[in-house]
Parts: C-alpha cells; structure tokens; sequence
C-alpha cells in the first residue's frame, strides 16, 4: 500500500502546486493558574498515585475532581 502510494507521488509533475488543507480549530479548553494550592492537598494526591489508587495527573485530576462537584451540585 505504502508503494503505491509513493508511486502516485513519483509520478506527480516536479511543478505540481501543493495547497494545504486549512481546518478551523475551536478549542474547548483555556489554560488557569490555581493560586495558593495548599500542599497538604498535593502530598495526599501523591500518596494516592503511589498507592496506585489513581493514574490521572495533577492537573486532570482537579479537572476530574471539579467535575464531579459540579455534577453533585447542579
């Protein structure tokens, strides 16, 4: 399969125009800083990752952990 395909391209004009494909990203994401995080907070999310109780990283699983809350309130 790969052959054939570098065959097409061999077989392409050395002028041939390449146009690239423009695509319109919408992001559904925005970076935040969380001020003052309390360290006791850290250290018993490292005791979890290092008990194996969790596989997410810090940041997802605040993500995670807001989630939940928000899900819970609403």
């Amino acid at each position: 399969m790969a052959k054939k395909s570098w065959e097409k391209l061999d077989a392409l004009d050395d002028g041939a125009q390449v146009q690239e494909a423009k695509t319109q990203v919408s992001s559904s994401t925005k970076s935040k800083l969380i001020n003052k995080l309390p360290t006791a907070l850290e250290e018993r999310y490292e005791a979890l990752k290092a008990q194996g109780k969790t596989t997410l990283n810090f940041s997802h699983y605040i993500v995670e952990a807001l989630r939940e809350k928000l899900d819970r309130e609403e």
